[in-house]
């Protein structure tokens, strides 16, 4: 399993995620939704994986 560097945040296109000293991810829990006027509807926002630097090196 892999672990995140400890500090480390981005931005996943809605939250904010921030790595733990623990190695555990938290995010901010917003709801990710985009207003489509076409179907008047809301539609969910893709989500962006952390970036490769966001993870610890595995040897």
């Amino acid at each position: 399993e892999r672990k995140c560097v400890a500090g480390k945040s981005y931005n996943d296109g809605c939250n904010h995620c921030m790595c733990q000293e623990s190695g555990l991810v938290a995010c901010t829990l917003m709801a990710c939704a985009k207003y489509d006027p076409e179907t008047d509807t809301f539609k969910q926002i893709e989500r962006l994986d952390p970036p490769e630097d966001f993870w610890e090196k595995s040897e």
